[in-house]
């Protein structure tokens, strides 16, 4: 018990709440994300050719919020486009049963795309569970599109597993969110002119986002 007394010491008594977590459980997960995640996430992102934050992965980890007794630490990343425009959030948080791994893709469309494309990409039934959401806001890197919509399509998933032996599962699920983010901007990123253009990319968006 004494890294609780130490944490307990160097804690602000000006703060309401204080956070004390295990250094050696730290130490231990920590190891985990740098040597089994890092080096093949890093390697991944090489590959799509597009820039790619942190660029220092091991100092970007950090403690994910708690959602019980168990201390977790999280790993995120991000890709963006030539204008430094976002479209890949992912996570991964292991803790000493499992991990979970969390994405959110971001599809920017001008405002002359048509309201039934639109509909199309909101309302298909693949996503049901958890749905695409949409917003409207001007486009600060894209100036020319005016007004414009924005779609974000959200997944989770994850496996208890007792001692964490499932790295392969997450190292792939990460690997395949990766490779169809890139296909899925690649798709859109010119906009949607038909339904078929709009369900082709559906196909893909549906590997890695479809309600399980």
């Amino acid at each position: 018990m004494n890294w609780i007394i130490e944490a307990a010491m160097k804690a602000d008594p000006r703060e309401d709440r204080v956070i004390l977590e295990d250094p050696e459980t730290i130490a231990a997960l920590d190891e985990v994300l740098v040597t089994q995640y890092i080096p093949f996430i890093g390697a991944e992102l090489e590959k799509t050719g597009y820039r790619y934050h942190p660029e220092d992965f091991a100092s970007a980890i950090e403690s994910a919020p708690a959602v019980g007794p168990r201390l977790a630490r999280r790993l995120t990343f991000m890709l963006f486009d030539e204008l430094d425009s976002l479209f890949l959030r992912c996570s991964v948080s292991c803790d000493e049963m499992g991990y979970m791994v969390e994405k959110e893709f971001y599809l920017d469309l001008p405002e002359s795309t048509d309201q039934k494309l639109l509909v199309r990409l909101l309302g298909d039934s693949r996503f049901e569970g958890n749905p695409p959401t949409l917003m409207v806001q001007r486009h600060h890197l894209r100036p020319d599109w005016g007004s414009f919509f924005w779609i974000k399509f959200q997944a989770g998933s994850g496996f208890i597993s007792g001692p964490w032996k499932l790295h392969g599962e997450a190292l792939a699920e990460i690997g395949s969110t990766i490779k169809d983010a890139c296909e899925m901007y690649e798709e859109s990123v010119e906009g949607f002119r038909s339904v078929e253009d709009v369900d082709h990319f559906l196909e893909t968006a549906s590997r890695s986002f479809e309600s399980g």
